[in-house]
């Protein structure tokens, strides 16, 4: 196969991956609310699962289910950078020998593998043991009021989270530039060599238009 199509199928793989997990790690959180509502509008709906809920009380099973989904896209984003650290590894390979050593390719993968490494080392780790944290807010007893609330624990998740999305989307758009590029070399290399063709198939008639050479 050719090591054009090699480059351009492993960065679809990659973006389409990307996004695919972004969009379902947004939506597992959003179904923990989806899924309490849904036993809790009628016994007959779920009756199992508005008993298990009213028995620890909604906001405790709220709490619990919130961090599983949170714990299930740790592992999968975790596992996810460090797959995406050898593909990039691979499609810098392949594309250094598919684009002839060209420095614009090799920029743009070099800057989407750079911002994997940051996610993968900087960012997932402390955005895990903080997050642990928050998925259980701490208690207060208000010796004035006897009232109990629960009170967020404020670690900087919000803040880690949002450099996680700007590194995910500044990867995004390294990734679409090179794509573009790549479908800009291929349809340049193709023209390229069917003028390569005509000018052969040219020269070709014009040497049989003037016959034997006389000796």
């Amino acid at each position: 196969m050719h090591s054009t199509r090699v480059a351009t199928f492993l960065l679809g793989a990659w973006l389409a991956t990307s996004l695919f997990l972004d969009w379902g790690a947004f939506q597992t959180l959003g179904l923990v609310d989806t899924v309490l509502r849904t036993p809790l509008a009628g016994a007959s709906v779920v009756p199992g699962a508005a008993d298990a809920i009213r028995g620890p009380g909604v906001e405790q099973a709220r709490l619990l289910m919130h961090h599983f989904a949170a714990e299930q896209n740790r592992y999968i984003f975790e596992s996810w950078e460090f797959t995406q650290i050898a593909l990039g590894l691979i499609a810098a390979g392949v594309l250094y020998l598919a684009t002839e050593k060209r420095p614009l390719p090799m920029i743009l993968c070099g800057l989407m593998l750079a911002l994997v490494l940051v996610q993968f080392f900087a960012i997932s780790p402390e955005l895990s043991y903080r997050g642990r944290q928050t998925d259980f807010p701490h208690s207060i007893d208000d010796p004035k009021t006897a009232v109990h609330n629960i009170a967020p624990n404020d670690n900087g998740v919000g803040t880690l989270n949002l450099l996680f999305g700007i590194t995910e989307v500044a990867k995004l758009i390294a990734g679409v530039t090179l794509a573009s590029y790549l479908f800009y070399y291929r349809s340049r290399k193709r023209k390229r060599k069917d003028e390569d063709i005509a000018e052969i198939a040219k020269a070709a008639t014009l040497r049989a238009g003037q016959g034997p050479v006389p000796s």
